[in-house]
């Protein structure tokens, strides 16, 4: 009895239980109708109130979860963008640094055997000079080979000798060093090579100076000894050879890193000097790490420096640089025998990003976030009950398509398209391209059966910008040409005996060239300078006006298109060649109404038409061009006082006609609207006088507009005036007219905006 007792208690809590829980949903359920049956409220005009409400209530749940999927999706394409980007420069730079090991360990490989075979005796005395020649030959990769004797090793009779094979001006010279100075003393700066190199059996060298080469090498060095018939006596090192690095093979190993058009890889010996550099700067002098970050241009390296102590090699990590203001992503990895360092640096703003695609992604989001916000707005205002609408609404959702028409501008303005012209032209952003570039010339050439161009580095500094008109501009500043020593091509001169018609500048309308001054550069180069101030026509694009920007080439050609010449940028000349460095372009120049975002060199081909009189093939080979292009955003401020403001005014205006239309009636309100058309078409007849562009503009939209909504204000003045019998225009005195009077006029204004910008 007593179990059954306990089972019918047991049932009776489980019924009990079950029960509380059923009175527990039915008192939620209660309450969601409840709360619904508060939001339902029927009103006069609508009778299906519930279906607005499910409307709304679904539209406003599908924008949510559209909003998050599409943040998701763009958050994971960047991602997936960023992490490709940053394995692609861990993997080129581990790629060069395990080519540059190739090229370190061939020279060593290349030393040891000849200290080997000299030290055996495989190679006799009498044959080392030839043998270096020999070695030199096959290896031309290698800039000198020397095999230096210390004092009396060589011969008894003979203080020092030191047989030396090296390139200089693309030939091969053979000297003896011991000739030229004493480089066993040990009080000689100059001979510091060969005594560290007796010191140590073989080692690289930190970069010095060569008091032959007139220039900063780095060495391999390895010791050699006598070679004595008595093998147990003791060995003495008898002189040491060295090897030391073509800068051009470890040039051409660092051109072929791909980091985009501005990065480039520079390399660090064990006591962080400068092996390479694309800025010779670094590598023309005794600089290491910490010495350059002294100076103001290479503050970054200080920061790379203490980077690299707290990442491991083949991680990216990130640093900015304080004077381009530029951000840099970074990798490091070391050479094989752990004796350098190869450092890459990759541009963040060089992240590959396809503009349009960029432009209408952020374009819909903002379309979706919007529907959203308008959705959610309608919930909390319960637009439903259409008959107890309120200006909390209109107000709201005119709040909306303000920050989305705005948002729209900013994203339109970051992410312009590249002018027309501009795709024809051929960006020239570091000395890799540059490379690439006159090899391709140099094919062309070869494949027309034609002599290689002669290439003449020219500088371009622009001092000043002045826009004369809607397509024409001055330009004033300097012009130079670096001749080589062994380039010399045909010129004109002046009665100052001053170099003349060096270049020639494309486009103009007026031009002057101005003879500076000629200077011999230390490499017995010549540098002609040469003020010029010059008027340029170029078609510019207004469509996306006031939003727009200016891409001004300033193009020059050699003067004589006859001759094999072809012009360069001068990439020497300058600090910094990425486009926010602002490259050959002066730093003080003001202009009103535009800002300079960036410039950079360029060269294009020049499509003649004509042969003017000359053979053809002499000029279709000089048919290339090059140049500084200036990226100009224009100022918002002067374009909005001038024509966005009177347009934002004109629509108050005619929202407050529509407010006091009761009180002016219908005469009134339509002598009001004619002045207000009449000062629109003034404003629109204005605009189109200061651009004269040949196509509507996107501003010009926004003066239909308001062509439309006069005319519709019109209409409904004809009809409130009236006798018609119009609900929606008659109820509470125009009221709901004046309700979706914003709503719709920035409604129209976002679509005309996505139209043009999406």
């Amino acid at each position: 009895m007593k179990m059954n007792d306990v089972a019918k208690d047991k049932k009776d809590n489980f019924s009990k239980e079950l029960t509380s829980i059923a009175n527990v949903f039915s008192t939620k359920f209660q309450s969601t109708i409840s709360l619904t049956s508060k939001f339902i409220n029927r009103g006069n005009l609508f009778k299906g109130e519930l279906a607005v409400f499910l409307f709304i209530w679904l539209g406003f749940m599908t924008g949510f979860f559209v909003v998050i999927y599409t943040v998701y999706e763009s958050l994971q394409a960047n991602n997936k963008v960023e992490f490709n980007i940053k394995n692609e420069i861990a993997t080129q730079t581990q790629k060069a640094a395990a080519k540059i090991s190739e090229y370190q360990n061939e020279i060593e490989k290349l030393g040891d055997e000849m200290a080997i075979k000299i030290s055996s005796g495989e190679i006799k005395k009498e044959a080392i000079a030839a043998t270096i020649k020999e070695v030199h030959l096959k290896h031309p990769g290698i800039t000198g080979i020397s095999v230096a004797f210390a004092p009396y090793r060589f011969s008894k009779t003979q203080f020092l000798y030191a047989p030396y094979s090296y390139y200089a001006d693309g030939k091969l010279n053979f000297i003896n060093i011991g000739q030229k100075y004493n480089y066993a003393a040990p009080v000689n700066k100059e001979a510091k090579w060969f005594t560290d190199g007796m010191a140590q059996e073989k080692f690289w060298h930190e970069p010095q100076y060569g008091a032959i080469a007139k220039t900063m090498i780095v060495r391999y060095t390895v010791r050699f000894y006598d070679n004595l018939e008595n093998r147990n006596a003791q060995r003495n090192p008898a002189g040491t050879i060295f090897f030391y690095c073509s800068k051009d093979a470890i040039r051409k190993i660092m051109s072929e890193i791909n980091l985009g058009q501005t990065g480039y890889g520079f390399i660090l010996s064990n006591e962080e000097r400068f092996i390479y550099h694309p800025d010779k700067i670094l590598t023309d002098g005794v600089y290491d790490m910490q010495t350059a970050a002294h100076d103001l241009h290479y503050q970054f390296f200080s920061r790379i420096d203490r980077a690299m102590s707290n990442y491991k090699a083949g991680e990216v990590f990130e640093e900015s640089d304080s004077i381009t203001g530029q951000t840099f992503w970074h990798s490091y990895q070391e050479t094989q025998n752990s004796q350098w360092r190869l450092i890459s640096t990759f541009p963040m703003d060089e992240v590959p990003v396809n503009i349009n695609e960029a432009r209408t992604n952020y374009i819909r989001l903002i379309i979706f976030v919007a529907i959203f916000l308008t959705f959610a707005f309608a919930l909390l205002f319960r637009v439903y009950n259409f008959s107890d609408l309120k200006w909390n609404f209109p107000i709201s959702v005119s709040l909306i398509l303000i920050i989305s028409v705005c948002l729209i501008w900013y994203y339109a303005r970051l992410f312009s398209p590249p002018q027309q012209f501009e795709k024809n032209l051929t960006s020239i952003l570091n000395r890799r391209t540059l490379d690439q570039i006159v090899k391709v010339r140099n094919e062309e050439a070869i494949n027309k059966e034609m002599p290689l161009p002669v290439y003449i580095p020219t500088g371009l500094y622009i001092e000043s910008v002045k826009f004369e008109n809607v397509s024409e501009v001055t330009i004033m500043g300097k012009v130079w040409n670096v001749i080589p020593k062994q380039n010399a091509f045909p010129v004109k001169r002046d009665s100052s005996n001053m170099l003349v018609k060096g270049v020639s500048f494309l486009n103009t309308v007026a031009s002057t060239i101005t003879p500076d001054y000629e200077t011999i550069n230390d490499d017995s180069s010549k540098t002609v300078n040469s003020k010029f101030s010059i008027t340029i026509r170029q078609q510019f694009d207004y469509l996306n006006y006031p939003f727009d920007y200016k891409a001004v080439a300033t193009t020059v050609q050699y003067a004589e298109p006859n001759k094999n010449v072809l012009l360069v940028p001068d990439m020497d000349s300058y600090l910094y060649t990425n486009p926010s460095a602002k490259p050959g372009v002066g730093r003080n120049i003001v202009m009103s109404e535009w800002n300079f975002k960036s410039s950079y060199f360029f060269t294009t081909h020049i499509n003649y038409n004509s042969t003017f009189g000359l053979k053809k093939h002499d000029i279709t080979t000089n048919a290339y061009a090059m140049g500084v292009c200036m990226i100009l955003d224009r100022s918002i401020l002067s374009a909005f006082v001038s024509f966005m403001l009177p347009y934002f005014v004109i629509i108050v205006l005619l929202f407050a006609l529509l407010l006091t239309m009761e009180e002016t009636q219908r005469s009134g309100f339509l002598a009001s609207a004619a002045g207000l058309l009449f000062t629109v078409l003034l404003s629109h007849y204005s605009l189109r006088q200061a651009l004269m562009f040949d196509k509507i503009v996107y501003f010009e939209y926004l003066f239909f507009l308001t062509y439309v909504v006069i005319i519709l204000l019109v209409i409904n003045a004809f009809l409130y005036f009236s006798e018609s019998k119009i609900r929606l225009i008659k109820m509470r005195k125009n009221y709901y007219i004046q309700l979706i009077y914003w709503p719709f006029v920035l409604f129209m204004q976002l679509l005309l905006t996505i139209y043009i910008y999406y």
